[in-house]
Formats: C-alpha cells, sequence, structure tokens
C-alpha cells in the first residue's frame, strides 16, 4: 500500500510499517511532506556548479573543527568516539592521515552535490550512518550519534555561508537554493538519525525471521529437486546401459538372438534373470558347426586352399569360457561411446 495515499479529501494515510522496512516509501513521505519537488530538483542542480567549488575550502574547516576538541581528534586515531583512551599526539591538520581522511570528505561533499532526482543519489545517502555505527566496514567506524548531528549542522552551515556570499548568484536563487538544501539536509539527517534510533525494530525482527524461513524453504526445495535429478538421471544411464547389451545377455528377454543352424527350441531363463549358460554353450556349438566349410562332394576344396584360407580356431564369446569376458568387453565399449559422445 502507498504510504501516502488520501484516505479523505484532507487527510493521508502513511502505513507505519512501511515507513521502516520500505526506504522508498520513507523517502517518499519525506518528500511529500517537505513538498520537496521536481522545481527543488533543478534548483538544487543549477546551484550545484558554485557548491562543488568550495568543496576544498570546505573540507579543510571541517577538519579544523574536529580538531579543537579532543573527542573527535581522538576518534580519528581510535575510530571511535566511545573510546576513552588517552592520547599523548593528537594528529594535526597537515597530518597525512588528515590529509588522507580529507579525500574521503570530499567524495562525499561531491556526491551531496550531485543529482538527488536520482534514487542512487538518496541510496547513497543511506549508507552514511550505517557506515558511521561500527557494523558495517571491515575496519569498524563508530562516530556516535551526538557528533554525527553536530557535524552534519556545521557542513549545512558553511554551504549557507558559501551561499549567501556568492557574488554571482541572484537574491531569488540565492534564497530558493538555500530553501532546497535545508530539505535535502532534513532528509538526510533522517537517514542518518535512522541508524541509531531504535524505532520500528519489530517490523526488522519480522522482516529477518520471514527472510530466513524462506531462505530454508528454498534450499530444501532445491535439495529434493537435485535428487530428484540425480535418481532420474541414474535411471536414464540404467536404461542405456541395458540397451548396449546384446539381448542374450539382457535379463529379462524370453527369446534370443536366432541361431543359423536352426536349432531346437531355447529354453526359458532361470526365475534370477540370469543366463542359461547350457542354452548359450550349445546354440555357440551349434553356430561354430553351421560356420565351417562344408566337406560334401559337391562343394569340395582342395588342399591349398584350405591351407592358405584355413582361419584361426572360432571361439564363439557367447561360449561359456567367454561369457563374462564377453560382457566386459560390451561394457568397456558403450563407455567409450559415451565419452566421445557417439551414438
Amino acid at each position: 500500500m502507498d504510504p501516502v495515499v488520501p484516505a479523505q479529501e484532507d487527510i493521508r494515510r502513511v502505513g507505519r510499517r512501511e515507513l521502516y522496512t520500505d526506504f522508498g516509501k520513507r523517502l517518499e513521505y519525506m518528500k511529500t511532506y517537505l513538498d520537496f519537488t521536481e522545481d527543488d530538483v533543478h534548483i538544487f542542480n543549477k546551484g550545484a556548479k558554485y557548491l562543488k567549488a568550495a568543496i576544498p575550502d570546505l573540507t579543510h574547516r571541517l577538519y579544523q573543527k574536529m580538531l579543537e576538541f579532543d573527542i573527535t581528534a581522538r576518534a580519528l586515531r581510535t575510530r571511535s568516539t566511545a573510546s576513552e583512551v588517552q592520547i599523548e599526539d593528537l594528529f594535526t591538520i597537515d597530518s597525512p592521515h588528515v590529509q588522507r581522511r580529507k579525500i574521503f570528505w570530499k567524495w562525499y561533499l561531491t556526491r551531496l552535490c550531485s543529482d538527488p532526482g536520482q534514487i542512487e543519489y538518496w541510496e547513497y545517502l543511506g549508507k552514511i550512518g550505517s557506515m558511521h555505527t561500527g557494523k558495517v566496514l571491515m575496519h569498524p567506524l563508530r562516530i556516535e550519534y551526538v557528533h554525527m548531528n553536530v557535524c552534519l549542522g556545521y557542513v549545512k552551515g558553511l554551504l549557507l555561508d558559501t551561499i549567501t556570499n556568492h557574488p554571482d548568484m541572484s537574491v531569488k536563487f540565492k534564497f530558493a537554493l538555500l530553501k532546497t538544501l535545508s530539505k535535502i539536509f532534513c532528509m538526510q539527517n533522517d537517514l542518518i538519525s535512522k541508524c541509531y534510533i531504535n524505532e520500528g525494530q519489530e517490523y526488522t525482527e519480522e522482516s529477518s525471521n520471514a527472510s530466513n524461513t524462506d531462505s530454508a524453504s528454498t534450499m530444501e526445495t532445491a535439495s529434493n529437486t537435485d535428487n530428484a535429478s540425480i535418481t532420474n538421471s541414474e535411471v536414464s544411464s540404467l536404461a542405456q546401459d541395458k540397451a548396449s547389451y546384446p539381448r542374450c545377455l539382457v535379463p529379462g528377454f524370453s527369446n534370443s538372438r536366432p541361431n543359423s543352424a536352426g536349432a531346437q527350441s531355447l529354453t526359458s531363463r532361470d526365475r534370477s534373470g540370469s543366463v542359461d549358460l547350457d542354452r548359450v554353450s550349445s546354440t555357440a556349438e551349434t553356430a561354430v558347426s553351421s560356420d565351417c566349410p562344408s566337406t560334401s562332394s559337391s562343394h569340395r576344396v582342395t588342399p591349398s586352399v584350405v591351407s592358405i584360407s584355413q582361419p584361426p580356431a572360432f571361439a564363439s564369446p557367447f561360449a561359456v569360457g567367454h561369457i563374462h569376458n564377453f560382457e566386459t568387453k560390451i561394457w568397456s565399449s558403450g563407455l567409450k561411446r559415451k565419452e566421445t559422445g557417439y551414438k
């Protein structure tokens, strides 16, 4: 539900849950409340060029202010305003560490002076608070809210001075830019403070629990799907291996391949589905006898022909002594076909 929808002609309804769980809805509520419109975006983008030119001076003056107080100057070493460790040699404005820290502030002010009409602009400002809570960065930086607030107020004051004293702006434009800038800093302060104030925690916890439940359900479904896929793959593999057997070696077939000598009817298999070795042996012997050259008078072969073309003794792969070797050969050839992609 839209948190800013007319419930009546003279009142708008705001959903409290969405203010704490939906970043876009919270931002929309603040913009609507402050009357931050496209005119404000246009005015700020037009005046940003004047503000960006003052960023180096603003950064220098900000760090001068930080070094005036031991609690903020100490935080530049300890990375925490909650620490009360006594530091004898605090940084100065010319210290290399302070010079490096200025780079980060220049980056922040540059982003602050970019286009507020883009959602990425506000997402970046929303990260500023979480970065200083000590819960996000690899090297925690914990700056308490009171220091964040006065620092933001000091930067706002510097920008207001820059605008009011700028010689190239008209008075009318200065007032419009000051009004827009105040709205932006109000929303920036809210995005920072919500990282420190424990309001709406009940909605955050509910969302976290629901997310964990959904993740567990998704993982379980994925696991079941993977198991089913593995089972189907195994069944398919067994079916392909079974199809690659000769029919006489595949358990469950009731008929075998016919022999060329017209032998007697084949015996049935045993109950376990194994090969009837006696039947295979007799079939193999019949096949061997039928393949030998005929010695009848009508097909007499001369001794010279026999001595040259006499083939070596044929050992049928279906004979009892060779049945296991042949089965192994079938398996290995089937694997080679799979590896080479032969179909």
